[in-house]
């Protein structure tokens, strides 16, 4: 959701001339620094992203305004990335968890959906990072044929959770769900 934003806001006008994952690194920048801190309001976020794209670009090439950033700001804190966002008694945004898709394209939304999984799916809560393998049943069910018939056991990858389709929305719907009734607070995580 935050490279659909990025991109439509692109504020050194490369579109559309140029591939849409040409704000990658900015756009892994701001995750990160969403993920860094769990507490933040929109005035802070829209400094970050100035920062973020001046140093990526130089003040010569990047001249988008504060007032610009701070509407990109707004825009990403209330996006449906984040499932929910409280804001705390001074005014600032509280994030429970956010969900990033590695490969937040339609083409990769559409292979996942067709292949039946997706590797690239990542939960943020505060600063623990949740790696998921997201399946659907069918394809669950072939690679347990797949690998019993191979090798005599089959041994599932970690963090697999089954959902009905590996949509997108059905990915997010079922994240908040587990999310929701802890499963998070069980699962092994890494920094």
């Amino acid at each position: 959701m935050i490279k659909k934003i990025i991109n439509e806001w692109d504020p050194i006008e490369f579109f559309p001339m140029a591939p849409e994952d040409e704000y990658s690194n900015e756009i892994l920048k701001i995750e990160k620094y969403l993920a860094d801190n769990g507490n933040i309001d929109v005035q802070t976020l829209a400094v970050a992203i100035d920062n973020i794209f001046a140093s990526s670009f130089g003040r010569d090439v990047y001249l988008a305004d504060m007032n610009d950033c701070v509407e990109v700001a707004k825009k990403i804190l209330t996006t449906s990335l984040f499932s929910e966002i409280e804001k705390d008694h001074m005014g600032r945004y509280r994030m429970s968890y956010s969900i990033i898709f590695e490969d937040d394209t339609d083409i990769a939304e559409y292979e996942a959906i067709n292949k039946g999984y997706r590797k690239d799916v990542t939960v943020l809560i505060d600063d623990r990072r949740f790696n998921l393998y997201i399946t659907d049943i069918v394809r669950l069910h072939q690679d347990v044929d797949s690998e019993i018939e191979e090798n005599g056991y089959y041994q599932n990858e970690p963090n697999t959770i089954i959902v009905k389709e590996v949509s997108k929305a059905e990915i997010e719907k079922t994240i908040d769900a587990l999310y929701r009734g802890g499963f998070f607070d069980e699962l092994g995580y890494r920094k």
